[in-house]
């Protein structure tokens, strides 16, 4: 086993504790994946909540009213009197997301693979005992294809383009032209989501979570890689030496929510995008015992 080996594991390690197995070999046993508490507050992060029900549980105080502050609620002697600052309300995610460039076109589509997983309240029995209690078991799905066509109209519309059988799962996005500096004209700009539609409810609301959500858009063109023209005409020579040594250095997508993987370039040219949910969500995480 060399370095690259080992720093993939401990990725793979970081991933299976904070967000989640992806894959049902990712992870030893991630298929009869049982949890003993709440999925939301056994991972922390990796999931998107219904749109209508982004607000963390009356009960989870460490969600509520933990460490995602603007302000500190303790105060030095050398801190002064100074007002504390007001917390910044606390939401779970709905959607995610990425945006990038396509080359001019119209009338075509591009493709978009789903990965994501459900976890069903089940009753586990406890060892040497006859008492039973709650357990969360986990149902993967995915990859589910959705052919999303590039059309402003169809992804702007309000229903969105459904993923199959997910429940409430949608494709939403905007496209439209730009006139930026060293791309061709009539470039392309894409923004496309993935939004949790479900509806919400009051009681077991874990079950219209999605956790474990992942992305890949796939389009056989290719995709159009975002030139970064800044320092190129600077009157400062270092900003200058700047754009020069990260000339060949190319942006083929910004994520939101989320981040994006590392393309795989062939022959010059992209085709397939993916984007995971790694941005950690006001969730907490338990002591494990």
């Amino acid at each position: 086993m060399n370095e690259l080996d080992v720093r993939r594991r401990l990725v793979e390690a970081l991933e299976a504790d904070l967000i989640g197995p992806f894959t049902s070999d990712a992870v030893a046993g991630a298929e009869q994946e049982i949890l003993p508490l709440a999925p939301s507050r056994w991972y922390l992060t990796g999931f998107l909540a219904p749109q209508g029900g982004r607000v963390p549980d009356e009960d989870d105080h460490d969600s509520k009213d933990g460490g995602l502050a603007a302000g500190d609620d303790t105060q030095t002697e050398d801190a002064g009197s100074a007002d504390q600052e007001p917390k910044r309300p606390v939401r779970f995610p709905a959607s995610m997301g990425l945006s990038l460039f396509l080359p001019p076109g119209a009338g075509d589509a591009i493709e978009v693979d789903v990965w994501y997983a459900d976890y069903d309240k089940i009753k586990v029995a406890i060892e040497h005992s006859e008492r039973e209690v709650n357990g969360y078991k986990r149902v993967p799905h995915g990859p589910v294809r959705a052919t999303v066509p590039l059309e402003p109209e169809v992804l702007q519309s309000k229903g969105g383009i459904n993923v199959k059988g997910s429940r409430g799962l949608v494709v939403k996005g905007e496209l439209r032209t730009t006139e930026m500096e060293g791309l061709d004209p009539a470039t392309r700009v894409l923004s496309l989501f993935l939004v949790n539609t479900r509806e919400p409810q009051d009681k077991d609301r874990d079950e219209q979570f999605v956790f474990q959500v992942r992305m890949a858009l796939t389009y056989p063109p290719g995709f159009v890689p975002r030139p970064n023209r800044r320092g190129e005409k600077a009157d400062e020579e270092d900003l200058r030496v700047l754009a020069l040594t990260f000339r060949d250095h190319q942006e083929w997508a910004v994520g939101h929510n989320t981040s994006v993987g590392r393309p795989q370039v062939t022959n010059g040219k992209v085709t397939r995008r993916r984007a995971t949910t790694k941005t950690a969500t006001p969730s907490s995480r338990p002591t494990r015992t």
